[in-house]
């Protein structure tokens, strides 16, 4: 089976199993939020299954304890997860969390999915194509700021160093945009911006494990990805994202987010 296969049996397979866990237990810090007992099988099963159908391949999930600085690239392949992205609302019964997983090739983006394991969705996208549940999908839309929906992320305890959360959501929310959003889950809110359901996605602090899907996701079904801190082209040196569902909504975001101080 090839990777980008894989992918989506290792999604879907994950998401089942993590679904049907019954006993959420967790611990909770201030810099890293939830850790549920989930996340945890979720990190091991993704470990355990794509090293052993592709034993070559390196795998990085965000429960690894591992310096991002020190990654050395000596893999022909990589692959970027999220076990569970939404951690919170999980542990809450919130309806609205994901499972995430990015293939890269020689440092280059390759294949992406997020399975959505309540409605049993699977956003998926190779070679410049994005596909829900395996149906084609191409973003036609040039939603203008003023009526466009963006979500805002804010999962981060060190948010307020980066930006003030009350300027944001005061340059962002009515009547600048139609309404704003807070849903905590990264990858599933980048994927509704890659099929139209959200116009617009913004944090300044989102990881790589955050943010790899989106960026083969979005420009494969038409939609345009700033990533925030990029200094460094390789995916597990970047953080923080601006997503819209055109270049147009892209850039009155970005001139929007340059008048914060």
């Amino acid at each position: 089976m090839r990777r980008e296969e894989f992918l989506k049996v290792i999604l879907k397979e994950v998401g089942s199993t993590v679904l049907k866990k019954k006993n959420k237990s967790s611990t909770y810090s201030y810099d890293k939020g939830f850790f549920a007992e989930s996340d945890l099988i979720a990190h091991e099963t993704f470990k355990k299954e794509i090293n052993k159908h592709f034993p070559e391949d390196f795998v990085l999930t965000e429960e690894d304890d591992i310096n991002l600085k020190n990654i050395n690239f000596k893999n022909e392949y990589y692959w970027v997860i999220d076990p569970i992205c939404g951690t919170t609302n999980y542990l809450y019964d919130i309806p609205f969390y994901s499972h995430s997983a990015t293939i890269l090739q020689n440092d280059k983006l390759y294949a992406a999915g997020v399975f959505d394991p309540i409605r049993k969705e699977l956003f998926f996208a190779f070679k410049n194509r994005f596909y829900v549940n395996e149906k084609q999908f191409t973003l036609t839309k040039n939603t203008p700021m003023k009526e466009a929906l963006i979500s805002i992320n804010t999962n981060q305890s060190n948010f307020d160093e980066v930006h003030s959360l009350n300027k944001i959501i005061n340059k962002l929310s009515p009547p600048v945009s139609r309404r704003t959003r807070i849903i905590e889950s990264a990858n599933l809110e980048l994927s509704y911006v890659a099929c139209g359901r959200i116009d617009a996605y913004y944090n300044p602090t989102d990881k790589p494990w955050d943010i790899a899907a989106a960026q083969v996701l979005i420009p494969s079904a038409g939609g345009a990805v700033h990533i925030i801190n990029n200094s460094d082209s390789r995916i597990f040196k970047q953080s923080g994202i601006v997503a819209a569902s055109s270049k147009n909504l892209l850039n009155e975001i970005l001139n929007a987010l340059t008048k914060i101080q």
